[in-house]
């Protein structure tokens, strides 16, 4: 009996388990999820709906402690979440007809809804309710993994453990793609040869590997000596950069300048605080050694088709971005409603840049959320880039000053890429921004709980 007791406190006490333990066992499941079914975007409705119902019922059974979380977040947060939850919701409420008929663009509703004598009938701001519908729901998970995020001091580093081994899931699952075209999840390998891993989309694949490796920055391995340490951290990075080469994805191969930069600064920093001098030989020979490893890499098939892919940097954005922006001028100042791009776009698409291809989205979310929310949408996201940037300003001097440098340089590489794609309309990736947020939240957190630092 008290060998048993022995073995279950050990367990207890094991590394795995506490980092399950300081993120949160709700929030682990649920990120596990997310990543395992939520990575393929509006077009796998049943699959997101599988996170969105795992999130509720996790809300549901951990009520308490979601209630307490949120009473304890910082005020600034709390309007931030209430305001962004409220409003797809604003945008079903139904308005009476001289209401709706006078909202710009409404041209585009009254000629549809005139066909079948609805004209004169109360209808909501949105063109499309039921994707304004699926937008709400789509923020359910988010809102839970911010609701159950502990605020403990080793949140941060265990959630930052947490994406780095997501990380490697999504390498060892494209592995498998790259070398025998098996693929494990319904998502259809849209061309041969690329690693798409948890994801739908090769482009967003390859951005969670930025992220995973900006995460990785902020990562200490405290329980193994300091040289192990460092050869720890560089194999698991070789391993993340090659995931984001092999996904050939452009706008993710130029974004691991975020953390290799950051990487290369903690490095030289490092050695400045402890008084050691600048290794002037030592950098030039790592750096000659990177550019032959560069070009024996371009001798690779696979690796140099990456690199092709940076010659033609011709594709149809510009001509998608040129039919959103008047779809945005239509719509301004009040948008044409949450998650209905899909359904007003196809309206403005110009002739001359049809093609067989179907763009289901504006490939810039800041433009794509400027249709669909106008300038509300637009200032409630200056006002979450403003809280990020004041949370990781407060912060990072603190004692987790590393692990929120981490999460702010991921949550960069997201914003990042999203001039030119749209990452946050992916549950999973919408998981690890949320959770991104709450490590930035936790000091806050406990300050408002009271807990001595």
């Amino acid at each position: 009996m008290r060998a048993k007791h022995v073995k279950a406190q050990s367990n207890r006490n094991s590394p795995k388990a506490a980092w399950v333990d300081a993120v949160g066992w709700p929030v682990f499941v649920l990120l596990v999820v997310a990543f395992l079914f939520g990575g393929g975007g509006s077009r796998y409705g049943l699959l997101n709906l599988i996170v969105q119902l795992v999130a509720l019922g996790l809300l549901v059974w951990m009520v308490h402690e979601a209630v307490s979380t949120w009473r304890s977040r910082p005020r600034t947060l709390k309007v931030l979440l209430v305001a962004t939850l409220a409003l797809p919701l604003a945008h079903l409420m139904p308005l009476p007809p001289s209401l709706w008929h006078a909202l710009p663009g409404a041209d585009f509703a009254v000629n549809t809804r005139s066909l079948v004598g609805v004209q004169d009938e109360w209808f909501p701001l949105t063109n499309d309710p039921q994707r304004t519908l699926i937008a709400f729901a789509s923020l359910l998970p988010a809102l839970a993994v911010i609701c159950l995020t502990p605020s403990r001091k080793d949140t941060a580093q265990a959630a930052l453990r947490v994406v780095v081994c997501l990380g490697l899931l999504n390498f060892a699952v494209g592995a498998m793609q790259v070398v025998g075209n098996q693929n494990l999840l319904p998502y259809p390998l849209l061309e041969e040869g690329r690693l798409y891993g948890l994801f739908a989309s090769h482009n967003t694949s390859g951005l969670f590997f930025v992220a995973a490796l900006c995460a990785l920055y902020g990562v200490a391995f405290d329980e193994v000596p300091e040289g192990r340490q460092r050869m720890a951290k560089l194999a698991v990075g070789v391993l993340l950069v090659l995931g984001a080469v092999l996904t050939q994805s452009r706008s993710s191969n130029a974004l691991l300048i975020l953390p290799l930069g950051a990487f290369a600064l903690g490095w030289f920093a490092a050695r400045r605080d402890a008084g050691r001098s600048i290794p002037w030989g030592f950098v030039a020979a790592a750096v000659g050694a990177l550019a032959i490893m560069l070009g024996f890499a371009a001798t690779n098939a696979r690796i140099g088709q990456t690199l092709v892919r940076f010659e033609d940097l011709e594709d149809g954005r510009p001509e998608i971005w040129q039919d959103s922006w008047v779809a945005f001028q239509t719509f301004f100042p009040f948008g044409s409603g949450m998650g209905s791009f899909d359904e007003i776009f196809q309206a403005f698409e110009s002739l001359e840049y049809i093609n067989p291809g179907y763009a289901r989205r504006a490939h810039n979310d800041y433009l794509e959320l400027g249709i669909e929310a106008g300038l509300i949408g637009i200032a409630l996201l200056a006002a979450w880039a403003i809280w990020a940037l004041r949370a990781w300003w407060s912060r990072r001097r603190g004692s987790e000053g590393r692990e929120v440098d981490a999460s702010a340089l991921a949550l960069l590489a997201i914003a990042a890429q999203s001039l030119l794609d749209y990452p946050l309309r992916n549950q999973a990736l919408l998981c690890l921004a949320a959770l991104l947020i709450a490590v930035l939240a936790a000091r806050s957190t406990r300050l408002m709980d009271g807990v001595r630092e």
